[in-house]
């Protein structure tokens, strides 16, 4: 409020001096010309005349330079500063919370300049950090914090969405259900901090070999899902297989008393044969549980 007192008092100040000088010129001016007039009726002395007439015509010129040359020194340091002080303020409301003004001038207007600036650099600050605390918070709502992958919610979603579209355009679409064999032994045996190493290792594993487009998310505990975009059942076995052959590779190197083992089912919607994506998703749970299955036989067998 104090900076517009100000400039208003400055704008004041400098129109009343213009209002001034143009004023007197005008007087003087139209007292020579009636003089010129007065004159030129009294007179016959031509050359006193055009004297008259030469010196009328100065002060019109000087008048008109005064205030030409007066008027790009209101507009230098008036004006232009005003202009980009209200194109600033407009980029501002637009949501151009980067933008400053750069005006060089040494009167209110470079304070006025240089409150605007700083109100502009909190405003970006404040957007900032409010951008990046909803990241946050939108990071919190679809990322499973432990394994650093989709959440059930925001994994569904997107499979939903999926979903959706695969039906409607009569595209494949595969998911891949997956479990963690021996969890609770090694929880049991080892310790609930080994145990969840085991979990990292095996989202660690998969992750290095499905594809960018794949959808991989928690649905909770050590059930995890995969969703194979435009996928058939054979491209999705073939992810499977380097996910399996990555698991193989790493028990062979592996000098702890356990062995990563995951149980998996695939399932492909093609010809819209399936109606829900809870039917959906029970169909590869179901193939998964049948894998399960044979692998406790095949550890039993070993035991023996």
């Amino acid at each position: 409020m104090k900076n517009k007192q100000k400039i208003s008092n400055l704008l004041l100040k400098n129109y009343l001096i213009l209002y001034f000088f143009t004023t007197i010129l005008f007087i003087i001016t139209f007292i020579l010309f009636l003089n010129l007039i007065v004159d030129y009726f009294q007179s016959t002395n031509k050359k006193y005349l055009y004297m008259s007439l030469s010196i009328i015509s100065f002060y019109i010129l000087s008048l008109i330079l005064i205030v030409y040359f007066y008027s790009k020194f209101t507009a230098r340091t008036f004006l232009k500063p005003m202009q980009q002080l209200i194109n600033g303020t407009k980029k501002i409301a637009d949501g151009d919370y980067s933008s400053r003004i750069t005006i060089n001038v040494n009167n209110e207007f470079g304070e006025l300049k240089d409150a605007f600036n700083m109100m502009a650099e909190k405003i970006d600050n404040e957007i900032i950090n409010r951008n990046s605390k909803e990241k946050k918070l939108v990071k919190k709502a679809t990322i499973d914090e432990f394994t650093g992958i989709y959440n059930r919610s925001a994994g569904l979603e997107i499979l939903e969405h999926k979903f959706k579209i695969a039906k409607k355009n009569n595209d494949i679409l595969s998911i891949c259900f997956i479990d963690l064999n021996n969890l609770k032994y090694v929880n049991d045996r080892f310790g609930h901090n080994t145990g969840d190493e085991y979990i990292k290792k095996c989202v660690e594993t998969i992750k290095k070999e499905i594809r960018e487009k794949d959808i991989f998310m928690r649905l909770g505990g050590d059930e995890f899902l995969i969703v194979f975009t435009k996928t058939s059942y054979e491209e999705a076995e073939i992810v499977w297989q380097r996910i399996k052959n990555n698991i193989d590779r790493y028990n062979e190197n592996n000098t702890k008393e356990y062995e990563l083992s995951m149980s998996h089912g695939i399932e492909t919607l093609h010809n819209n044969n399936f109606y829900s994506i809870k039917k959906f998703i029970d169909s590869a749970d179901i193939k998964m549980y049948k894998e399960k299955k044979k692998i406790k036989k095949l550890y039993n067998k070993l035991a023996i």
